[in-house]
C-alpha cells in the first residue's frame, strides 16, 4: 500500500518559497524539501553518473547509495511510459526499511498541477511506497540528457549524515533539494531549519550543495557565502 507525502505547508503558500526545500528556512529558524573531490563546486563535480558507495552485488551497509538505471516509468504508481520521464535512480540502504530504490522523475499527467510536476518516487520490491513532490520545480520541457543534467542525485547521493542529496531543476536559483531517512517511515524532505542566516537572502538567491568537507559532510552554499554541517545545523563559516 503506497503512502503519499504531502507537501510541507509552506512550500504550499507562496511560489517564492519553492527554493528547493531549503529556502523556506528563512521564515521559521536561522541557523531546510555521497562524496566527491572537496575541491570545486557541488554542480560542477556531481555529475549524474555518480560513484558507486560499494561493488554491485555486495549488501551497502544503512545510509549508503549507489547510482542504478532508472526503472521502467510504469513501476511507478500512476505513470506510464508515456507519461512520465525518468531522470535518475539510486539504490538506498535503509536503516529500517531496508534496500529501496529512489527516483527522481517528471510526472507529466495534466491531471498533475504544474507546481508538483517534479517529483521523488521510492520503490520497496517493486511497488511504490512514497511519493514526494518537489515544490515548483521546472523542468522547462527538458528531456534526455538535458533533464538528466538539471535533476539528479549528487555523486555519491548520500554524506555522513546519511542523507540523499539532490540537484533538482532552477526555478529561481535554488538547486538544493534532498531526503532524510526516517527511523518509523521512509523518508522527510530536507529539514528547513536547517537553512543559515546569510546575507541578502530571497527568493532569488543562489542555494546549492557545495563540495563535501574533510569530514565527509556536504557544504551548503548560499549565494557567496559557504555553510557547513555542525551536526545540527548548517552554520555559516
Amino acid at each position: 500500500m503506497s503512502s503519499r507525502t504531502e507537501p510541507h505547508p509552506l512550500c504550499r503558500a507562496t511560489r517564492a518559497f519553492r527554493l528547493p526545500s531549503i529556502l523556506l528556512a528563512l521564515a521559521l529558524a536561522l541557523g531546510g524539501c555521497g562524496a566527491f573531490a572537496s575541491t570545486g563546486s557541488a554542480d560542477d563535480a556531481a555529475s549524474p553518473t555518480s560513484s558507486v558507495a560499494g561493488p554491485a552485488g555486495v549488501e551497502a551497509t544503512a545510509g549508503q547509495a549507489r547510482p542504478v538505471d532508472p526503472p521502467t516509468a510504469s513501476a511507478i504508481e500512476g505513470c506510464t511510459e508515456d507519461s512520465c520521464e525518468l531522470a535518475d535512480a539510486v539504490e538506498y540502504q535503509h536503516e529500517s526499511k531496508g534496500l529501496l530504490t529512489v527516483v527522481l522523475y517528471i510526472d507529466g499527467r495534466e491531471s498533475v498541477d504544474p507546481s508538483e510536476k517534479c517529483r521523488i518516487a521510492v520503490l520497496a520490491d517493486d511497488q511504490t511506497v512514497q511519493i514526494v513532490p518537489i515544490l515548483w520545480g521546472n523542468t522547462f520541457d527538458l528531456t534526455g540528457a538535458e533533464l538528466t543534467n538539471a535533476f539528479h542525485f549528487l555523486s555519491p547521493a548520500a554524506d555522513a549524515t546519511k542523507r540523499l542529496f539532490i540537484k533538482s531543476p532552477v526555478v529561481d536559483g535554488g538547486t538544493a533539494d534532498g531526503l532524510i531517512p526516517m527511523a518509523n517511515g521512509y523518508f522527510q524532505p530536507l529539514d528547513i531549519s536547517e537553512l543559515p542566516e546569510a546575507d541578502d537572502l530571497d527568493e532569488d538567491s543562489d542555494v546549492r550543495w557545495g563540495p563535501l568537507d574533510d569530514r565527509g559532510y556536504y557544504t551548503l552554499k548560499v549565494n557567496s557565502q559557504t555553510a557547513r554541517w555542525n551536526g545540527k545545523a548548517y552554520a555559516l563559516e
